[in-house]
């Protein structure tokens, strides 16, 4: 064992230990970067007795010390710009004690939205529910004054309608709709009366801070929202994630990379405990989501992930519940989804082939193979909805089908594999804007599944460039309502990337 490889050992029990113990009954759990979009919705927010006071002063401070040196918060572009409409309406909207330390934050940003925006294209954006976001903001700003110039607007506009078409109503209406996350969007059209009925007990909505946030603005005030939001921004230096609580999700992707290069770790007492909560939690008839205390539509992604980690831990179950996500082509996340997701499909794929009773699922099992295969782009990669880099797709997707039970599914990997070893960059890294321990853990985990020549000595070289550049700061790559990243899901693909053979 190397150095390397034993200190990546030691980390995997710290993970471990740390995904253990974050997790409060009634609250959650999960370790996630700060978001600007969300912490801009809970900076409009007014006090409760005195509407002249911000209710969460430290959301205005948060925003203030992390804006970029262009103006904008977040990124990369096109990235950056839904948080920073988002940034640029609270700054706009302060309590009048306040506009003078906020003027010239507030000019920086409408000059980065100014010049950025006419390259904003709806065709190459993904964000999540960006169709419904980006139009709120755009009308919030034009009540404070500032009309701003969004190319394909129109488009944008047919695409809110479609989705609320699609995913509003009766699905709404029960709580079942994934617009509930987006419910910032909405809260200004809603009757005052059904806003409420969406609340969960714990006080949020759809687990959105920025939902939760918008509701407190627009409802009678409500304590128990206005708890769920303090707690979130003691976690994070006065700011608050795009999402929370994450503990399922957080859970079964780690386990998920650790697994997969390291089998044995399920027998190790920090796993088991980890891999108890999830099958504690997993849910047979709804399927889960991305958190425990679940308050939220079950989906396809995480349902499957639980399913693939569990089977790999050795507790394998059958994945009769996946079929509630099958569709005519493939599975989707939820109901009325509007594009699916390549690693959604994928992990399916992982669970039905792993779990209790494959060979009923033979039917399930050729649609989301094929569904892949349809999806890979001519130069042999895949993009997801769910991340920014298309080395996560790759990860998610060729793994999946190298671990087909037709060995011809598995040989179908081979282009993507050539496509990451000509990627690789003369550093030995991996990377979409710049090298990232990320994107080159992606790479590794890929290879390990790959005899292709040459694949062994580019995981090694990717390997030491982890070693090398381990503690450089890891950009935001998993796409949300801005980019964000799940901190120790993050850490435990890197670890699995060091450890990998």
């Amino acid at each position: 064992m190397t150095a390397a490889t034993a200190l990546a050992a030691i980390q995997v029990e710290r993970l471990l230990a740390e995904i253990g113990r974050d997790y409060r009954p009634g609250f959650g759990g999960g370790l996630l970067t700060t978001s600007a979009y969300d912490t801009g919705w809970l900076a409009r927010v007014r006090a409760k007795d005195d509407p002249s006071q911000l209710a969460f002063p430290e959301a205005l401070d948060w925003l203030l010390r992390h804006q970029n040196p262009s103006g904008s918060w977040s990124g990369p572009f096109p990235h950056d710009v839904l948080p920073t409409l988002s940034a640029l309406v609270a700054l706009r909207s302060v309590p009048d004690a306040l506009k003078a330390r906020c003027a010239l934050p507030a000019s920086r940003a409408l000059s980065f939205l100014t010049s950025c925006l006419p390259r904003w294209q709806v065709a190459t954006h993904e964000s999540v529910g960006f169709e419904v976001h980006l139009p709120t903001l755009i009308q919030s700003l034009n009540k404070l004054g500032i009309h701003l110039e969004v190319p394909n607007y129109g488009d944008v506009i047919d695409l809110m309608q479609e989705k609320l078409v699609r995913s509003a109503g009766d699905q709404l209406t029960h709580g079942h709709s994934s617009l509930i996350y987006s419910l910032e969007a909405l809260v200004g059209s809603l009757s005052p009366e059904l806003i409420p009925r969406l609340r969960s007990p714990l006080g949020h909505y759809g687990q959105s801070p920025a939902a939760t946030a918008a509701a407190l603005r627009k409802l009678p005030w409500d304590e128990q929202s206005a708890i769920w939001l303090r707690n979130l921004q003691s976690r994070h230096e006065g700011g608050v994630p795009t999402v929370f609580a994450i503990d399922m999700f957080e859970a079964a992707w780690s386990l998920h990379f650790l697994l997969s290069v390291n089998p044995d770790l399920a027998r190790e007492p920090l796993c088991a405990k980890v891999v108890s909560r999830l099958q504690g939690a997993f849910d047979p008839v709804r399927g889960n989501s991305w958190a425990s205390e679940d308050y939220f539509p079950q989906d396809s992604d995480d349902t499957g992930l639980v399913l693939a980690a569990l089977s790999m831990a050795g507790n394998p179950i059958d994945p009769a519940v996946l079929l509630r996500f099958e569709s005519n082509a493939g599975f989707v996340c939820w109901a009325n989804e509007r594009n699916a997701s390549v690693s959604a499909n994928a992990h399916v794929l992982e669970a039905l082939v792993l779990g209790r009773g494959a060979n009923r699922y033979r039917s399930q099992i050729t649609k989301a193979t094929d569904f892949l295969l349809a999806a890979r782009r001519s130069d042999g990669s895949w993009l997801d909805k769910w991340h920014a880099s298309p080395y996560y797709a790759v990860f998610c997707a060729v793994r999946a089908l190298a671990l087909h039970p037709d060995s011809a599914v598995g040989l179908k990997i081979t282009p993507s594999i050539r496509l990451l070893l000509a990627q690789q960059r003369a550093d030995g890294s991996w990377g979409q804007w710049a090298g990232s321990a990320e994107e080159t853990a992606y790479a590794i985990l890929t290879l390990i599944h790959s005899k292709t020549p040459g694949a062994r000595e580019a995981l090694r070289r990717g390997q030491a460039w982890i070693e090398a550049h381990y503690a450089d700061p890891r950009p935001e790559l998993w796409i949300g309502k801005q980019l964000y990243s799940p901190i120790r899901v993050v850490e435990a693909a890197v670890l699995a990337a060091l450890q990998a053979k």
